[in-house]
């Protein structure tokens, strides 16, 4: 199956949690996608899931622009300003908003920080935005390259943590590991979750993109 193309700067795509949820919003033994039960014991590549705002910022002729997650979503202003300042300060922003293929570039992220989320002040001192997803000609960038964007441009980007089945990873989960994104003190963050894309990157027979997230609260809640 064709995955499904993505215009260049529109809203992040949902990513679905592993199981169905009743009206209460409690698990039922159902999985929410075929394919995660398909692929539950295949190789998955884990990243931090951050408690944020998502965020976009699209890159083009020499320039960029700053988005929430979508065109009408309230924009936090201490949040811009701090993006455009990193954005201004990032000395490869020009060759990379042309793009070798002259294919405009969206980068997709979460805003987080103090103020944003419950205990978002855990995370870092000041609102910020971390780096999690690269679009460009309505696909997404492999790992390496959007690793390799955001050294370039000198941005956070969410950290792997792991690779392994779903059920090593729910099993990590419940153990309540703490945040690698967030900075340490006394009150250290456990972690929000992970998001899994397979070792493989895939599509269903929709086109849709083949992508959990799995949270802390939910399965140590089902433990």
């Amino acid at each position: 199956m064709t995955p499904k193309s993505l215009s260049v700067g529109k809203k992040y795509h949902k990513i679905s949690g592993l199981y169905k949820r009743d009206d209460k919003g409690r698990f039922l033994s159902e999985f929410s996608k075929p394919e995660f039960e398909y692929l539950y014991h295949s190789s998955w590549e884990w990243t931090e899931k951050v408690d944020g705002t998502n965020m976009r910022i699209k890159l083009f002729n020499g320039g960029f622009e700053i988005r929430g997650k979508s065109d009408k979503s309230q924009l936090v202003p201490d949040l811009i300003q701090n993006m455009k300042a990193m954005m201004e300060t990032a000395e490869a922003l020009e060759a990379w908003s042309l793009d070798i293929a002259h294919q405009p570039l969206t980068l997709y992220g979460e805003g987080y920080g103090p103020g944003i989320q419950k205990d978002g002040g855990l995370y870092r001192a000041d609102k910020g935005f971390i780096l999690f997803d690269v679009l460009r000609g309505g696909r997404f960038l492999e790992r390496q390259l959007v690793e390799e964007i955001a050294v370039d441009l000198d941005i956070p980007i969410v950290p792997h943590v792991m690779s392994g089945s779903i059920a090593v990873a729910i099993e990590y989960l419940t153990t309540s590991p703490l945040s690698i994104v967030a900075q340490r003190g006394t009150d250290d963050r456990v972690m929000e979750g992970l998001v899994g894309i397979p070792e493989v990157p895939l599509y269903n027979q929709w086109g849709e993109r083949v992508i959990v997230k799995l949270k802390v609260k939910d399965h140590n809640r089902i433990k």
